[in-house]
C-alpha cells in the first residue's frame, strides 16, 4: 500500500512542473501524509517530506536562486535571528544526542523540512500573491485536509458506535486534536472576518467544515483542545478590542510563564490542576501520568540545564525508567500508560528545553513574543499561536511533521502581517 502511495508523487512532479503554486498549497491539505513512511537509500523518510523537496526543487529549476535572494534581501532580520536561534540549538541538540541516526532524521522532519515549505510559500507570496492571499489560501487548503480528516472520524463514529476517543490514524486522541486545533481557530476567525466580503456559497461551505472539524475536535475528547479553542477566541477578542502592543506582548509573556511553571509547580505540589481521563483497566488516570512525566522531566533538566538531553533522546530514557522502582508507579497499570505517553513530556516548554536546550527554549519565547507583538496590525496569528501555546502547557504541539508546519505558517503570517503595514507606510510616505 506505501508503494502505491509513493508512485504518486509522479503525478505530483507533473502538478508542481505546470502548476507550481497549487502544487505547494496542495501540501498544506495533504500535511497527515507525513505518516506515509518509507526508505529512499536506506534513509527514512515520508510521502510528505518527498513531496516538499519535489516542489524545492522544481522551484530551484524553473526559477533559479533569484527568488531565495529576494527573499533574503527583504527586511525580515528581526525574525531570521530568532529562527536562526532555533535552528543552531536544534543543530547542539543532534551533536550532544547519542543516537545520531534518530536526532538527523528528527532535525530533518521537524525543524528543516518545515521551516523549507514555509520559505517556499513565502517565496510565492513574493512572486505571485502576496500574504494577504497567501493567508487565505493557506487557510482554505488547511481547513480541506482538516474536514477530510474529520469526515474520517465522524464515518468512523457512526460505523463502531464507539463511546472511545477518537484517534483514527494519529499516535492518540491528543495528536489529533493538536492537529485540528489550530486550523479551526484559524478558520473560524477567518470566517467571522471575512463575512461580508464572500459569497454566500463559500460562506456557507466554510460554516460547514468548521462544523465538522469542531465536532472531530469534541470527538478526541481532549479536554487541553476545548480550553486552547476558548482560550484562542478570547486572546482574538483582547487583541481585536485594545490594539495595544504591550498589551499584546503581555499576554505573550502570560502564555509563556504559565507554560514554563505550571509543571513545575503541579510537580512540587503532587497535584494536577485540570480534568483528566481515568482507564479503568488500567487504574490510571492521564492527570498522573503528566504528574510522573513532568516529575522525570524536571530531573533531566535539572542534571541538563544548558544543552538539554538532545534531539528525540527523552523516549529512549524514560523508557529505561518504566519499571515497578518507577516514583509514583504503585499500579503496574500506570506501566501500561507510561509506554504509551512516553513519546513526549506532555509540555512544550518541558519538551523544547530537553530537546534543543535552553538556547531553543530561548528562541521558542523569542518567536512567540514577536508573533503578539505583530498582532497591533493583525490578531489572528497571535490568537492561532495562542491555541497552539495553551494546548502546550499539558500536551507537546510543534514537535511532529505536520505541527511544526502550522507553527511556522503562524509565524509567516505574522512576518508578512508587518511586510504589508511597512509596504502600506512606505506608499502613504510616496
Amino acid at each position: 500500500m506505501e508503494q502505491v502511495l509513493f508512485l504518486l508523487l509522479v503525478p505530483y512532479f507533473v502538478l508542481a512542473w505546470l502548476r507550481p503554486r497549487s502544487a505547494l498549497l496542495l501540501l498544506l491539505a495533504l500535511l497527515p501524509t507525513y505518516l506515509v513512511r518509507g526508505n529512499l537509500g536506506g534513509i527514512p523518510t515520508t510521502w510528505l517530506e518527498i513531496a516538499i523537496y519535489t516542489i524545492a526543487l522544481v522551484s530551484l529549476i524553473r526559477y533559479g536562486v533569484a527568488p531565495w535572494r529576494k527573499l533574503l534581501s527583504l527586511n525580515y532580520w528581526r525574525w531570521l535571528a530568532p529562527i536562526g536561534l532555533w535552528v543552531l540549538a536544534a543543530a547542539i541538540g543532534v551533536a550532544i544526542a547519542p543516537d545520531k541516526r534518530l536526532a538527523l532524521g528528527i532535525l530533518k522532519g521537524w525543524i528543516i523540512d518545515p521551516l523549507l515549505l514555509v520559505a517556499l510559500l513565502a517565496i510565492y507570496a513574493q512572486r505571485e500573491a502576496g500574504f494577504e492571499r497567501l493567508w487565505r489560501h493557506s487557510t482554505a487548503m488547511l481547513l480541506t485536509g482538516a474536514t477530510a480528516t474529520s469526515l474520517v472520524v465522524l464515518v468512523k463514529k457512526l460505523l463502531v458506535h464507539s463511546l472511545e476517543r477518537e484517534s483514527i490514524w494519529y499516535d492518540s486522541p491528543n495528536v489529533l486534536a493538536m492537529y485540528l486545533v489550530p486550523i479551526l481557530v484559524a478558520a473560524v476567525i477567518s470566517l467571522m472576518r471575512d463575512w461580508r466580503t464572500i459569497s454566500r456559497p463559500k460562506r456557507a461551505t466554510s460554516m460547514l467544515a468548521c462544523v465538522v472539524v469542531a465536532i472531530a475536535v469534541i470527538a478526541t475528547g481532549s479536554y487541553a483542545a476545548i480550553v486552547a479553542t476558548l482560550g484562542a477566541g478570547a486572546v482574538y477578542g483582547i487583541l481585536r478590542l485594545v490594539s495595544w502592543q504591550r498589551l499584546a506582548i503581555t499576554l505573550a509573556g502570560a502564555l509563556i510563564t504559565v507554560g514554563i511553571i505550571l509543571p513545575l509547580i503541579s510537580v512540587v505540589a503532587n497535584v494536577w490542576p485540570l480534568p483528566s481521563h481515568y482507564n479503568q483497566v488500567t487504574g490510571a488516570s492521564s492527570g498522573e501520568i503528566r504528574l510522573i512525566l513532568w516529575r522525570e522531566a524536571r530531573q533531566m533538566i535539572y542534571e541538563h540545564p544548558i544543552v538539554g538531553i538532545g534531539l528525540g533522546q527523552w523516549q529512549a530514557k524514560v523508557a529505561a525508567l518504566i519499571k515497578p522502582g518507577l516514583k509514583g508507579a504503585l499500579n503496574p497499570g500506570y506501566l501500561v500508560e507510561l509506554y504509551y505517553a512516553s513519546l513526549f513530556p506532555h509540555n512544550v516548554w518541558l519538551t523544547a528545553w530537553l530537546n534543543v536546550g535552553l538556547l531553543g527554549v530561548v528562541a521558542l519565547a523569542w518567536l512567540v513574543v514577536s508573533v503578539f507583538r505583530a498582532a497591533r496590525d493583525a490578531p489572528l496569528p497571535a490568537a492561532v499561536l495562542s491555541a497552539i501555546m495553551i494546548h502546550g502547557m499539558v500536551d507537546t504541539p510543534i514537535f511532529k511533521n505536520d505541527l511544526s508546519i502550522i507553527f511556522w505558517l503562524t509565524v509567516l503570517a505574522a512576518v508578512g502581517t508587518e511586510y504589508i503595514v511597512a509596504a502600506r507606510n512606505q506608499t502613504h510616505h510616496i
